[in-house]
């Protein structure tokens, strides 16, 4: 699978997207990077910054969904 965005692809592989029934495309890889980068308050960032942040919510139990 060739994605476009820096951490979608790695998100996908590790099944975070599965649980949500979402399914990463070509497609939609961009829209769902702008999508994360607006839940963890990065829109105005690069691809590694939101990614930075992305980490960051992922290990924080209170900012899960």
């Amino acid at each position: 699978m060739a994605l476009t965005t820096c951490f979608v692809a790695h998100m996908d592989k590790k099944g975070f997207f599965k649980p949500l029934g979402i399914t990463v495309s070509k497609a939609n890889a961009k829209e769902i990077e702008h999508e994360i980068a607006k839940i963890v308050g990065r829109e105005d960032r690069n691809c590694p910054d939101i990614w930075m942040e992305t980490k960051l919510w992922l290990s924080d139990p209170n900012k899960k969904g």
